[in-house]
């Protein structure tokens, strides 16, 4: 299994948040296509300015997915926390949805 993120962009001025989409919504999954079938049924979606639902001097809300890219020794719970500690946004988490249904939000603690 692997870990993919997706990164919003505050088009707007805001994020969208609640319990399944926040600023980085993290995917385990056995493929980017089964994780990013998954993203779509989240909420995410693309190429929003061009259809009229993000701010076009903002650009689009939501980036693709990216794999995450684990150093030896790193739990993904270990690397989400670093990143929320390190750029804390306030009002936003990450949210990892794991493959076996259950959820987990980290939130910086700085």
């Amino acid at each position: 299994m692997n870990f993919y993120m997706w990164r919003q962009n505050n088009t707007g001025g805001s994020f969208i948040t609640d319990g399944d989409l926040s600023r980085f919504v993290v995917i385990e999954a056995e493929s980017y296509e089964k994780a990013e079938e998954k993203a779509l049924n989240l909420g995410i979606y693309y190429n929003g300015v061009d259809s009229d639902r993000d701010c076009s001097c903002c650009g689009d809300r939501w980036y693709e997915g990216d794999i995450v890219e684990l150093k030896d020794g790193d739990t993904i719970e270990d690397y989400l926390q670093r990143e929320e500690d390190e750029y804390p946004c306030r009002d936003t988490m990450t949210i990892l949805h794991l493959a076996d249904g259950s959820k987990k939000t980290f939130k910086g603690r700085t």
